[in-house]
């Protein structure tokens, strides 16, 4: 597709000029085809296995609050992983600042969802993106803890840091309903 692109038309046997425009033609069809195909599956994903099965799941875990003077039991963990992995994967689907987006670049699938024009993030996720990467995804993936930062569910939504003890407190019930906003 790229070569079709940037390549010009044989200009030594002007007879083949007709082939060259069809198989362009062709190609930039296909990848119409193609981006209809895949937009339709992305729909179909939205629409049929993130609605039956990835929210109820979290508005399940948005349910468990914590328990006691500690404010244990809550499930603040795993319902933070959860919510990065959602994002992660929604931001690789929304990216358009590259041709070959990466799975694997969770900053950049982050910063991509959170910047979307269609998503309802403020505009202190996409601020503070590095710190959600670095400090709480990545802890919480690699470590089962927040590195060097804490997280909780607060009992609000006002706010997605709260800093105490020193530290940077991950709210998971704003991100959990950044996340959940239509």
């Amino acid at each position: 597709w790229a070569a079709a692109q940037t390549a010009r038309p044989p200009s030594t046997k002007p007879d083949h000029w007709p082939l060259y425009y069809q198989i362009t033609s062709l190609m930039i069809i296909s990848k119409s085809v193609l981006i209809q195909r895949m937009s339709e599956s992305i729909l179909r994903l939205l629409t049929g296995e993130v609605r039956k099965y990835l929210i109820p799941d979290l508005e399940r875990l948005e349910k468990l609050r914590p328990q006691g003077s500690e404010g244990l039991a809550s499930c603040a963990i795993p319902t933070a992983m959860f919510l990065f992995v959602i994002a992660d994967f929604f931001g690789y689907l929304v990216r358009n600042d590259s041709k070959k987006p990466k799975l694997d670049d969770t900053e950049g699938n982050l910063r991509a969802i959170f910047t979307h024009p269609l998503s309802k993030f403020s505009s202190e996720y996409a601020e503070r993106v590095k710190t959600l990467v670095g400090l709480f995804r990545n802890g919480l993936m690699h470590q089962i803890f927040p590195k060097a930062a804490g997280i909780r569910k607060a009992g609000n939504i006002v706010h997605l840091f709260d800093r105490f003890d020193g530290l940077d407190h991950l709210n998971v019930d704003r991100f959990s309903a950044d996340v959940l906003s239509p």
